[in-house]
């Protein structure tokens, strides 16, 4: 297993972790056990809850679309939806890092899609449709809270993409990963000068001493192009969802070391 994947997998150990916590308690460090009802206290509202809520609906409506791809290298349709669901996953980051200093902006927001645009549409008014029943921010937090619960649990096939992808790599022609191309000089195996001489009507022969761009077999190029894309959807996933949930712990953890005070220990 290289280091890489090793890395990613401790993403995903992270959120089965996580996952554990929420529903019956669990080490989320060496010293540090967390209790479900940590997660599920009444009266606390967390930063922008609402924005959390939103954002994470709509990951979770892309990580849904990218599991009903078979398989990341075989599947006609896989990279068509992951560039799709990477698109919105960076305009996601980039909208979340206006309010969360800790969450990197990427790039320049780009221009949003039509999918989007209506997803974003939906979300917002299933929020003014949710402001109706969350009477409380405790109501609204234990929604949050299920909804991660929802995402972690539908996220984890990635890390078996992250196997496949890394499997199909060790099985790559010995290439430069950033070479899609191979440079073929011709000057070394050009013909003879009475050959030379000779008119060809083959279009396709170049000129003696010109460099020619035979492409990397479409398999390479595809695996090594899939291979970035997973890299760069558990990368999201540790920056973003992972990041939000751990903040807003720490604000959980804060509230319940306030109410153990009260008590005067």
């Amino acid at each position: 297993m290289s280091v890489k994947l090793e890395l990613q997998k401790q993403v995903f150990r992270q959120i089965r972790v996580l996952i554990k916590s929420m529903n019956e308690g669990a080490y989320i460090s060496p010293t540090l056990f967390v209790g479900p009802h940590i997660w599920h206290q009444a009266n606390v509202k967390l930063y922008a809850i609402e924005d959390q809520i939103i954002s994470c609906e709509n990951i979770l409506i892309h990580v849904l679309n990218l599991q009903q791809v078979s398989d990341p290298l075989s599947d006609p349709t896989a990279h068509k939806v992951v560039n799709e669901v990477i698109r919105e996953f960076d305009n996601i980051q980039n909208t979340l890092s206006k309010n969360f200093p800790f969450i990197e902006k990427i790039e320049k927001e780009k221009k949003k899609s039509g999918f989007q645009a209506f997803t974003e549409t939906f979300s917002k008014t299933a929020s003014r449709v949710r402001d109706d029943f969350f009477t409380s921010s405790s109501e609204g937090t234990t929604y949050f809270f299920k909804l991660i619960q929802k995402l972690f649990s539908i996220c984890l096939f990635i890390e078996k993409w992250a196997e496949i992808v890394e499997e199909a790599a060790k099985n790559l022609p010995n290439e430069s990963p950033n070479s899609s191309s191979l440079d073929v000089s011709l000057s070394s195996s050009s013909p003879s000068s009475a050959d030379s001489s000779a008119p060809s009507n083959d279009s396709s022969v170049s000129p003696i001493g010109t460099v020619l761009a035979i492409p990397a077999t479409s398999s390479t190029s595809s695996t090594l192009a899939m291979g970035r894309s997973v890299d760069r959807i558990i990368e999201f996933f540790e920056g973003v969802v992972i990041a939000l949930v751990i903040e807003d712990l720490k604000v959980l953890l804060s509230s319940s070391l306030q109410r153990l005070n009260v008590w005067n220990f």
